[in-house]
C-alpha cells in the first residue's frame, strides 16, 4: 500500500473518531460550541465540520440544544459570514442548523482584551442555557453529569438512536419489559371515563413517580432486594392431600406467630390435589384450617369413582383406568368441585398470592402432544421456557379451575390434563423456575417439598404368586415408583450441588402398612393422625419451623465499604410497623432470649437497642472489614438457622442495594460514591442517608 494512501486512510479513521467524540460524547452535554476563525478559508472548514458531524449522523438532537458561536479574528462582516455558512449548510447538509443548534451568534473581532470580552459573552450564553435546562428539568448536578458523561462514552462507538439520558439514568433499575402490558390490562378494567382521570390517573403516577413506594400506602408487599428466596413444593395423591395440609398446619402451629403459612413462601407449586391446595391458600387467601376443612368437601365431590369402575383388583383397576381413560373420576364432578372452590378467579388476575408477592405455577400437560407446560400467575418473557417444559401462549384469561385434572379444553390455549399419570412431585419446575427469574441467585434460603405419605410396603405385594402377581404388578410398580414424589424428590437431591442441597427440607410421612387408596375418603381422619402421631415428622417441623423464623429477618449494608477496618449494617424484618405480627416477632425473640451470630461473634437481642422510635425491628451492627457475611440466629438453644440471604457477599449486597447508584434507589436513599475509585470526587468522609 502506499505510505500517501494509507496516511490518508488514517486520517479519514482519525476525523470519524473524532466526528463520533465531538458529535455522540460531548455535544448532548454541551451549552455553547465555540468556533475561532482567523481567515475565511477557516469559515469553509468550519461548516466542513458541521456538514460532516450532521451527514454522518453525529449529532443527535437533545432536549436542549447548544448554542453555536463562531469567533471571527479577522476583519470580516459578520452578516456576509452567516449568509454564507446557510447557504452552504443548505447546498451540503440535509438539515440545517436550526435542528442541532439553538442559536448561532457570529461574533465579530473582539479588539481590545479579547479574553475578557469573550468570557461575558460566553457567560451570558451559558446563563441562558442553564434556565433553559431548569424549565426542561435537564439541569443535571456535577455527580449525575459526570455518571451520565461516562455512560455516554462507554457506549458511544455502539449507539444506534443517540445518547437517551432517560435510559441511561435507569440503567441500575431498568424499567420492567412487562410494564406498557401491564398499564394496558390495567386501563382495560377502566370503563368510566371519569374514574380514568381520577382514579387510573393518580394510582398509576403513584407508582411511577420515582418509583414511589411507602410502606402500607399500596397493596402489594415488596420483598426487601437483600432477602432470598423461600419455594414450596406440594406432592399430588388424591385424598391424601390432607396429610399435605395437616403438615403445614403443624408446621404454622409451631412458628407460633399471626403470619399465615403461605405468607412465608416466594415461589408455591403443586400437582394434581398438590396444585389445588397451592390453589386455595396462595389464590384464595384461605388460612390452612379452612383449606383442610374445604379439601373434605372437595373429595367427597370430586373423587366419586365412575360406575363401571368395578373391576376386582384395586390396584390394577385404578392404573388401567388412569392409562384407559381419560380420567378415573367423572370430569363433571371434578369440575363442578373446583369451581365451588375457585369460582370464576383467573390465574393472572388480582389476588391474595399478588397481594403478598408470591409466584405459583401448575404444570399441566398436553394431550395432543404428551409435553408439559405451566401455568402460572406471573408473566414471562421468554415463552419458550426452559428444557422440560414449555409456557401456553395467550393464557391471561385462563381459569383457575380449568387447569386441574380431567382432560379440558382451553380455548385459544389448548386441551390439557392433570400431569398426575406421568409424575407427581412439581419441585424441578419450582426450582428451574425460580433459577430463570432470578439467574443472579445461587441458591435459595430454603426449599420445602410437602410429600402426601409414603410405604415401603406395597399393596401390590400381596397378589401372590400368580399371573397378577408376578407380570403385571412388577410393571405397575414399577409405574407408580416412577411417578413417586420420594422418587423424583431424592433424583433431585442428587442432581443439585451441595450448598443447593443443604437448603432442602422434605417434609413426609412413612406409613407403616400399605398407603391408603388416592380416593379413600373415609382414611382422611386417619391420614391426620398419621401425621400428629409420626415422631420423625415432628423433629422436622419443629427445625423447619425454626427456618422460616430465622427468613423473616434480613441484612442490608448502610453504605458501602470505604477501605476501612469496619463494614456498617443492619439487621431488619421483613414485617413492618403497624403489621401486629411485628410485636409478636419481637416478643418471640425476647421470650428465647434470641441470639444473632454475625460471623460466629454473639450478638444479644435486647428491646432497647433492638428497636427504633417507628416500632420496627432495627439492629445496627459493625462488622470488621471481610468479603463475605454470614448471619445466624438462634432461638434458646436450638440449631442457629441463618436469615434471609445469607451468607452475604459484600459486593453483591452493594449492587443489590444500588448504594453506587448514581441516581440513588427505589427507596430514594442516595448513593454513596466510593471515593478511593473516582479521582475527581474529593476523598473525605460523606454523609449516610
Amino acid at each position: 500500500m502506499p505510505i500517501h494512501q494509507k496516511t490518508l486512510n488514517t486520517c479519514h479513521a482519525h476525523q470519524a473518531a473524532e466526528s463520533t467524540m465531538f458529535g455522540r460524547v460531548i455535544y448532548p452535554f454541551s451549552d455553547v460550541f465555540c468556533f475561532f476563525s482567523y481567515c475565511f478559508k477557516d469559515i469553509d472548514s468550519i461548516v466542513t465540520r458541521l456538514v460532516e458531524w450532521i451527514q454522518t449522523k453525529s449529532l443527535e438532537p437533545s432536549p436542549v440544544l447548544p448554542h453555536l458561536l463562531i469567533v471571527l479574528e479577522f476583519p470580516v462582516d459578520s452578516t456576509s459570514v452567516q449568509n454564507h455558512i446557510d447557504a452552504e449548510i443548505d447546498k451540503r447538509a440535509s438539515l440545517p442548523l436550526r435542528h442541532f443548534f439553538s442559536a448561532v451568534t457570529i461574533q465579530e473581532a473582539l479588539g481590545v482584551r479579547p479574553e475578557r470580552k469573550l468570557k461575558t459573552i460566553l457567560a451570558r450564553i451559558a446563563q441562558n442555557m442553564q434556565s433553559r435546562r431548569k424549565r426542561l428539568c435537564y439541569a443535571f448536578s456535577v455527580k449525575h453529569l459526570l455518571h451520565l458523561f461516562d455512560v455516554n462514552f462507554s457506549s458511544a462507538q455502539h449507539q444506534r438512536d443517540g445518547f437517551n439520558s432517560v435510559k441511561a439514568s435507569r440503567m441500575d433499575f431498568p424499567v420492567s419489559l412487562d410494564l406498557s402490558q401491564y398499564l394496558q390490562d390495567y386501563l382495560s378494567l377502566i370503563t368510566d371515563a371519569k374514574d380514568l382521570v381520577s382514579f387510573a390517573g393518580s394510582t398509576i403516577a403513584a407508582c411511577l413517580i420515582l418509583d414511589h413506594y411507602v410502606p402500607e400506602m399500596h397493596l402489594l408487599r415488596l420483598s426487601p432486594d437483600t432477602a432470598g428466596i423461600k419455594l414450596l413444593s406440594i406432592d399430588g395423591g388424591g385424598v391424601r392431600g390432607a396429610l399435605s395440609l395437616e403438615i403445614l398446619r403443624l408446621l404454622e402451629e409451631k412458628v407460633d406467630l399471626p403470619i399465615p403459612i403461605q405468607e412465608h413462601f416466594d415461589f408455591a407449586y403443586g400437582i394434581s390435589a398438590g396444585s389445588v391446595i397451592v390453589g386455595a391458600l396462595f389464590i384464595n387467601g384461605w388460612s390452612v384450617a379452612k383449606c383442610a376443612t374445604s379439601f373434605e368437601a372437595f373429595a367427597q365431590v370430586a373423587f366419586k369413582p365412575r360406575r363401571w369402575a368395578l373391576i376386582p383388583f384395586d390396584i390394577f383397576r385404578k392404573l388401567v383406568s388412569i392409562l384407559l381413560s381419560d380420567a378415573m373420576y367423572s370430569p363433571h364432578n371434578i369440575e363442578t368441585a373446583l369451581r365451588e372452590v375457585f369460582g370464576g378467579q383467573k390465574l393472572q388476575n388480582a389476588s391474595y398470592a399478588h397481594a403478598t408477592g408470591a409466584k405459583i405455577g401448575i404444570p399441566a400437560v398436553s394431550t395432543s402432544n404428551d409435553k408439559v407446560y405451566l401455568f402460572t400467575n406471573y408473566r414471562h418473557h421468554n415463552k419458550a421456557g426452559l428444557p422440560g417444559y414449555l409456557i401456553p401462549l395467550d393464557c391471561d384469561d385462563v381459569c383457575v379451575w380449568e387447569v386441574y385434572f380431567p382432560p379440558y379444553a382451553i380455548e385459544g390455549v389448548g386441551t390439557f390434563q392433570d400431569p398426575g399419570v406421568f409424575m407427581n412431585n412439581p419441585i424441578s419446575f419450582c426450582v428451574s423456575e425460580m433459577r430463570r427469574l432470578y439467574p443472579d441467585l445461587e441458591v435459595p434460603d430454603l426449599i420445602f417439598n410437602i410429600g402426601s405419605g409414603s410405604s415401603e410396603k406395597k399393596p401390590l405385594e400381596r397378589l401372590g404368586s400368580s399371573l397378577m402377581g408376578r407380570c403385571i404388578p412388577r410393571l405397575a410398580r414399577a409405574y407408580l415408583n416412577l411417578i413417586g414424589g420420594r422418587r423424583a424428590w431424592t433424583d433431585f437431591i442428587w442432581s443439585g450441588c451441595q450448598r443447593m442441597t443443604a437448603k432442602c427440607r422434605r417434609l413426609d410421612v412413612q406409613f407403616r402398612d400399605t398407603e391408603p387408596a388416592l380416593d379413600d375418603i373415609e382414611k382422611i381422619p386417619l391420614l391426620r393422625t398419621a401425621v400428629q402421631t409420626d415422631e420423625n415428622i415432628a423433629i422436622d417441623i419443629e427445625e423447619s419451623a425454626q427456618k422460616l423464623v430465622a427468613g423473616l429477618f434480613y441484612f442490608e449494608l448502610c453504605s458501602p465499604p470505604q477501605g476501612g477496618s469496619m463494614i456498617e449494617g443492619k439487621i431488619l424484618c421483613v414485617r413492618k410497623s403497624p403489621d401486629p405480627s411485628l410485636s409478636a416477632i419481637i416478643q418471640r425473640l425476647r421470650r428465647l432470649r434470641a441470639t444473632f451470630l454475625i460471623n460466629n461473634c454473639q450478638f444479644r437481642f435486647r428491646k432497647e437497642f433492638g428497636v427504633d422510635t417507628t416500632g420496627n425491628l432495627r439492629l445496627h451492627l459493625a462488622i470488621p472489614f471481610t468479603d463475605k457475611i454470614a448471619i445466624l440466629v438462634r432461638e434458646g438453644n436450638s440449631e442457629p438457622q441463618h436469615i434471609s440471604g445469607s451468607p452475604f457477599n459484600v459486593d453483591k449486597l452493594v449492587s443489590r442495594q444500588g448504594l453506587r447508584a448514581a441516581f440513588g434507589t427505589g427507596a430514594h436513599k442516595r448513593a454513596i460514591q466510593d471515593a478511593s475509585k473516582n479521582s475527581r470526587l474529593p476523598k473525605r468522609r460523606r454523609k449516610v442517608y
